[in-house]
């Protein structure tokens, strides 16, 4: 009896450890690159991917995520805090002579929104780099 006790222990704190990492995983992952004749962005949340590639938002392409193309966004996603998305050092040299389109990600918590830095579409933080080629990636299987 106090194994099984001992065992539901454990299995309920295990349990709760989960949850605190599902609730402070971020809500919704998007990649947006522009130019004056260019667009394209990449929305990724738990349940799907959506792919637009027109200003309006109106038309998209979507599929459904699986949870470990999910978990495997949140791995890239490593320790970055979004609290220091505003801060990462971007470069920007080539979207202003039209060179590059210009890039931004951002994720939404709860009701927050956090952003990053415009930068060189090609060029992305280093810290991101990983992420954002597996956003891309993901949505290239997007038919």
């Amino acid at each position: 009896m106090r194994f099984f006790i001992c065992w539901m222990a454990i299995f309920q704190i295990g349990g709760c450890a989960n949850n605190s990492n599902v609730q402070d995983s971020p809500d919704l992952l998007v990649y947006e690159a522009s130019s004056r004749g260019y667009f394209y962005r990449i929305e990724v949340d738990q349940e799907s991917i959506r792919v637009f590639e027109d200003r309006s938002l109106e038309s998209y392409r979507q599929r459904k995520v699986q949870p470990i193309e999910w978990q495997e966004l949140l791995r890239q996603l490593g320790d970055l805090h979004p609290d220091t998305l505003a801060e990462l050092e971007v470069e920007t040299e080539q979207s202003a002579t039209d060179r590059s389109a210009i890039g931004v990600f951002s994720m939404q918590k709860g009701t927050r929104s956090y952003e990053t830095p415009a930068f060189d579409d090609n060029n992305p933080p280093e810290s991101l780099k990983a992420l954002i080629a597996l956003m891309r990636a993901l949505a290239e299987t997007v038919e």
